[in-house]
Order: C-alpha cells, then sequence, then structure tokens
C-alpha cells in the first residue's frame, strides 16, 4: 500500500527483477505473485534476472510516474474484447513450421533441408568473403551469408572459428533445462472444475514443479471429448537435475500433483515426457549490455545475423521479430547497404 510512496531510483544502472520488487513492494508480492509468475515464463531466479533486460517498462513506470501503481492507474483501460489472451493454432505451434517448409519448397529457388546437422561454421577469406557451413557427413555448404537461429550456447560453438569474441559473448548467455510431462484424463475422474488455464507454483514451497497448464481448458481441440489434458512443468534455474529423472519418477511426480491440485486420482489414459534441455535463456543481470556488445560485433560483419529467443524476447512474437530483423539486415549486407542502429530483436511489449 505504501509503494506510491517509496522514492523511484533515478539512476539506469541495471537490478535484478527481486530487488526492483522488493524495493517497491516488499518480499511477499516477490515470493508469491512475482517470482512464479517469472519461473512460467523464464523459469529464473528472480534474483538474478534483469530488470532491464525483462520488464523495462516497470523501471520506466518508476522513473516516468514515480510509481508503479501510479503508473498503471494513469494508464489507459486495455480490453480483450472478448477474445481469450492466450492465442495459437488448431494443429499445434507445429503448423507455422509446416506452413514455412511448404512455402519454401514451392519455390525453386530455395533448397530446404530437414535434419542436415551443421557442424562448424568458417570463413571463405577475409570479412567481405562467403562464409563456408560444413554438415555432418562432409558436406561443404558455400553461401554469402547466415542467419544463425539456434540457442545461443549452439550459435557460439558454430562462430568459435568465425568471431572468437561474439562467440564468447554469445556463450556467456545462461540457458535453463525443463521438462514437461503430458497427462490426459477422462474428465469425469476430474476432482474439481476446470474454470482456468492452469496455476503457477512459487519457489518458496520448495517444489521441483513451476507451472501446471490446464491445456484443454486453454486452447480449443487440444483433447477428445470427456476428456481433459495437462501438462506439468519441472525443472528451470537452480532445479535443473530433475530434468535428468526417468521418465516413470517425473511421471509419478506430475501424477501426485495433479492428485493433489485438480483430484485427478484415476490412471491417466495418456502420459508422455519431454524435455527441453538448455533451452530457456537467462536475461541475468547485464544482459542489455551484452546485447549491445554482441550488436556491435556484427555491425562490423554483415554476412552473419543471429535470430531466435536468446537475445530481445522470449515469445513467439519475438522471435518473429528477431527473425524479420534478421532477414532485413542481410538482405541489406548483400545488397552492399549498412543497417544502422542494427537490433538482434526488438524489445517484448509491456
Amino acid at each position: 500500500a505504501l509503494e506510491p510512496f517509496i522514492p523511484p531510483r533515478r539512476d539506469d544502472a541495471d537490478e535484478s527483477v527481486g530487488s526492483f520488487v522488493r524495493r517497491r513492494f516488499g518480499n511477499e508480492v516477490l515470493a508469491r505473485l512475482v517470482e512464479p509468475l517469472l519461473a512460467g515464463i523464464y523459469a529464473g531466479d528472480a534474483e538474478r534476472l534483469s530488470i532491464l533486460a525483462t520488464f523495462p517498462q516497470l523501471r520506466n513506470a518508476e522513473r516516468e510516474h514515480g510509481s508503479v501503481v501510479r503508473a498503471i492507474r494513469r494508464a489507459p483501460a486495455r480490453t480483450q474484447g472478448g477474445v481469450s489472451a492466450f492465442l495459437s493454432l488448431p494443429g499445434g505451434l507445429s503448423e507455422i513450421i509446416e506452413a514455412a517448409e511448404r512455402r519454401f519448397r514451392a519455390s525453386h529457388s530455395i533448397d530446404v533441408r530437414l535434419g542436415a546437422t551443421v557442424r562448424t561454421i568458417a570463413r571463405s577469406g577475409g570479412v567481405d568473403a562467403g562464409i563456408s557451413l560444413t554438415l555432418t557427413g562432409g558436406e561443404v555448404v558455400a553461401c554469402n551469408a547466415a542467419i544463425v537461429a539456434t540457442p545461443a550456447h549452439v550459435a557460439a560453438a558454430l562462430l568459435e572459428g568465425v568471431d572468437a569474441i561474439l562467440a564468447a559473448e554469445l556463450g556467456a548467455i545462461e540457458h535453463a533445462s525443463v521438462a514437461t510431462i503430458s497427462l490426459g484424463y477422462r474428465s469425469h475422474t476430474i476432482g474439481r472444475a476446470l474454470d482456468g488455464t492452469g496455476y503457477v507454483v512459487p519457489r518458496a514451497e520448495g517444489k521441483p514443479i513451476l507451472a501446471c497448464t490446464w491445456t484443454s481448458a486453454k486452447w480449443p481441440g487440444r483433447a477428445p471429448a470427456g476428456h481433459a489434458l495437462f501438462r506439468v512443468f519441472v525443472g528451470g534455474t537452480g532445479r535443473d537435475q530433475i530434468v535428468n529423472a526417468a521418465d516413470d519418477e517425473l511421471l509419478a511426480l506430475a501424477r501426485s500433483e495433479l492428485a493433489l491440485r485438480v483430484g485427478a486420482r484415476a490412471l491417466p489414459v495418456l502420459a508422455s515426457v519431454t524435455r527441453w534441455r538448455q533451452a530457456t535463456p537467462q536475461y541475468t543481470l547485464g544482459h542489455s549490455a551484452r546485447i549491445e556488445r554482441i550488436e556491435q560485433r556484427l555491425v562490423a560483419d554483415g554476412s552473419i545475423a543471429l535470430a531466435g529467443n536468446a537475445y530481445d524476447g522470449v515469445g513467439i512474437s519475438d522471435c518473429v521479430r528477431s527473425g524479420e530483423r534478421a532477414a532485413e539486415r542481410v538482405l541489406a549486407s548483400l545488397a552492399g547497404r549498412i543497417v544502422p542502429g542494427h537490433r538482434i530483436g526488438s524489445p517484448s511489449a509491456p
């Protein structure tokens, strides 16, 4: 309640999300509200994540209005107009990849290679020369430019021979591992109404579980009539080891969680485990400054561009913008034009 009366911080120095929220709202809001929400997005630690890289609009609100609460009260009301805040594609997000592949294959000037692992990227000559990609099996593909859209630590390994300084900066971007356990039940065996879309779990509870999505309640078409589908998330920063547990152990953990939270005590009719190792980037303190240094290295070399979730936003829309900017940069470079102030992606929308 005292947040509007707390003096704002005016300097431009970075600050952890934990420090910012604790300073303005106190420990309980951090532990019970903000930290679990952060875990659902970044699978990270609020004490290490950067406020400037994750939620810069909160620092802007403090600086411009002197209070986050005051800024929210002054902001114009936003309504969804009856549209869900959670959007997806009818057949799942793989439809994006399948549509892209169909469109590419329809163009005779595009060579689509599926499952073709790139082992190394090398310079074919000086900075102004092309580059070559060595694939598994030894095939070498010569090209004028490359967009590297892998996790940052993979990009670091690939680009070590092209720019060691750039590779070091990319390798310093931390990634967390998570696993998802999907369980399907007959609806009549669920002990409560699925009148939401899921929940997040505070780290303070000491459990390896980050969140649970009520998938069939969140999006239509995710389960047959008379059934319910859930997805339990485990792992994240400081809890990565649980991802390496055996499938049976993870399934038992998820079943126990759903029995407690939604009364799902019957045997599931569907069960699967998916592991995402080193896949969730961590925007830790100093991330924004690191991205600026990476961008400076890219400006000096127009034949390499980066895209993905490790730079300026982890959401799908952020990744789309990142890819668009990478394509624009490479096309401009090939046309002999310089792109001033190039950014890898674009900041997340407030």
